[in-house]
């Protein structure tokens, strides 16, 4: 799961509002969230600021290395 999905969840965060702090659509989110594009470096930083560095630009520009955790924290708690 993206991290910023996860976020937004546990902090029970409005995506509305996030949205509009962001700049951006809620399709915008969406499509950040379900790895359809990846954001640019501005936007980002901009949510790494937003969600005070608990969502990195580098968790969002290189999204592969989280899925690559799960895999592995996944193949582990089989094992």
């Amino acid at each position: 799961m993206h991290p910023l999905k996860i976020y937004i969840k546990e902090n029970r965060i409005n995506i509305g509002n996030f949205c509009k702090l962001l700049g951006i659509s809620r399709q915008s989110l969406h499509n950040i969230i379900n790895y359809k594009f990846y954001p640019r470096r501005t936007l980002a930083k901009k949510i790494e600021i937003i969600t005070n560095n608990k969502i990195t630009v580098i968790d969002l520009l290189y999204p592969e290395n989280i899925k690559n955790d799960e895999v592995e924290n996944a193949s582990q708690k089989n094992n």
